[in-house]
Formats: structure tokens, C-alpha cells, sequence
């Protein structure tokens, strides 16, 4: 099971699994290529529920984002948050 750290945002290239916004190792693409990257990939299940809850947990607590795509990698968070909002919880009684 990979573990990821919902405090950092990492998007150097190479990273690996535990960081879904880095880009495949000795990847040069662009800042549009980047966000189409990550587009790709939130239309996969495996990667859809780790940025909607990403991006429930950006909303609450601060979340350092790293490497050339911080920018990127942020407002695409905030997107996803504004589109899937989290549940409504109530309290049973």
C-alpha cells in the first residue's frame, strides 16, 4: 500500500508512487503538458480518489508544494476541491 505525505505536494520528476503530482523521471514537459499530465491521470480511479481527498485536506490544513509545478500542482488542488466538494457529515443522534 503506498503511503502518501498530504502536507507536500512534490512535483520534481522521478519521484515515484508516493507522490502522484511528480512526473514520470526524465520528463521535460511543460507547464500546460503538466497540467494535461495530471488531467490523464485524475481520469484514472487510482489516482481520482487520492487528489479529491488531497484536495479536502488542502482546504483545512496547510500544504507545502515543491519543484517546478508548485503553482500548477495548487491550483489544480483548488479546482478539484471546488468541483468535489466534501460530504456533508451530520451527527446521529
Amino acid at each position: 500500500m503506498t503511503r502518501y505525505d498530504l502536507a507536500c505536494v512534490e512535483t520534481d520528476a522521478g519521484k515515484g508512487a508516493g507522490h502522484p503530482f511528480s512526473p514520470p523521471a526524465q520528463w521535460q514537459g511543460s507547464a500546460s503538458e503538466y497540467k494535461e499530465l495530471i488531467r490523464d491521470r485524475f481520469k484514472s480511479m487510482e489516482y481520482r480518489q487520492i487528489f479529491v481527498s488531497w484536495s479536502w485536506y488542502q482546504r483545512a490544513r496547510t500544504v507545502a508544494y515543491q519543484g517546478p509545478f508548485a503553482t500548477e500542482a495548487a491550483e489544480i488542488l483548488e479546482a478539484i476541491a471546488e468541483r468535489h466538494p466534501p460530504p456533508a457529515i451530520t451527527r446521529q443522534q
